[in-house]
C-alpha cells in the first residue's frame, strides 16, 4: 500500500492510500485518455513521405518480445509485437507503404511494398569495416576498397548538391549507378566475403542511393536507432 498527501504536524497521516491495484488502473484510465491520439499518431506515421524503421528485444512478462520503431522529423510510433517478422510489419503497414522506407538490411522490410526504400549505409560501412578486420584477400581489399570510395563519393556529392547545377548533378549521380552496378556485377566474386555483400547489394540494388533523387531521405537509419535508446 502506497501513501500519498500533505501531512501535518498536528495530523501525521497522509490524505490517502493508494494500492497497488488501484495505480494499475490509474494507468489504465490514463490510457483511455491519450490512445485516441496515439491512434492518430499511427495514422500520421501511414501517410507519411518518409520513415525510418527499426526493431529492437523488448521483454514482456519474462519473454522476449520486440519494440518495432517509426518515426521521421515530426513523429515517432512505436508498436510492440511477439514478432520480428514481416507478420508485424504488415500489422502496422497494411498492404502497402506509400512513402520512402528507411531501415537496415533486415529481409523482412523486403516484403513490405513501398514506393521507395533507402538502405543504411552506416550499417554498410560498419560491416565492411568488420570484414576488413579478419579477411587480408586480394580479391576483398580491392572491393572493399571500391564500394567505400563509391559511398564516400555518394555522401559527398549530396553534402555539396548545392555547387553544381540541376544537369550537372544528375550527370555524377547517374555515374554513381553506373559505378554501383559495375561493381556488384562486373565480375564474378570467389571470395565468400565478396559474394555475400555483392548479392546483398544486387538485392537491394534500388534502394542504395535513392537518398541522391529525394533531398528530404536519409542515407542511414540513425534516427530510428536513436528514438528506440530511451
Amino acid at each position: 500500500m502506497l501513501s500519498f498527501g500533505l501531512i501535518s504536524k498536528s495530523s501525521p497521516s497522509p490524505l490517502f492510500s493508494v494500492s497497488a491495484g488501484g495505480l494499475v488502473q490509474m494507468w489504465y484510465r490514463i490510457q483511455a485518455v491519450f490512445h485516441t491520439w496515439y491512434e492518430q499518431i499511427e495514422a500520421e506515421a501511414r501517410k507519411a513521405s518518409y520513415l525510418h524503421a527499426d526493431e529492437s528485444g523488448w521483454r514482456v512478462n519474462g519473454s522476449t518480445d520486440w519494440l518495432w520503431c517509426f518515426t521521421n522529423e515530426d513523429l515517432t510510433y512505436y508498436m510492440i509485437d511477439e514478432s520480428r517478422g514481416a507478420v508485424a510489419l504488415q500489422k502496422f503497414f497494411g498492404e502497402e507503404f506509400g512513402g520512402c522506407l528507411i531501415t537496415d538490411f533486415w529481409r523482412a522490410y523486403d516484403l513490405i511494398r513501398c514506393e521507395f526504400r533507402q538502405y543504411c549505409l552506416a550499417h554498410l560501412l560498419r560491416e565492411i569495416h568488420d570484414v576488413d578486420a579478419r579477411n587480408e584477400s586480394q580479391e576483398w581489399r580491392a572491393f572493399s576498397k571500391r564500394l567505400r570510395r563509391l559511398i564516400a563519393d555518394a555522401l559527398r556529392l549530396c553534402s555539396r548538391k548545392d555547387r553544381f547545377s540541376e544537369k550537372e548533378y544528375e550527370s555524377r549521380n547517374r555515374r554513381l549507378d553506373a559505378r554501383l552496378e559495375d561493381l556488384v556485377f562486373g565480375h564474378s566474386a570467389e571470395d565468400a566475403d565478396v559474394k555475400r555483400l555483392t548479392d546483398r547489394l544486387a538485392r537491394c540494388m534500388d534502394g542504395l542511393l535513392t537518398f541522391l533523387d529525394h533531398p528530404e531521405v536519409s542515407a542511414t537509419n540513425n534516427r530510428a536507432e536513436r528514438e528506440t535508446r530511451p
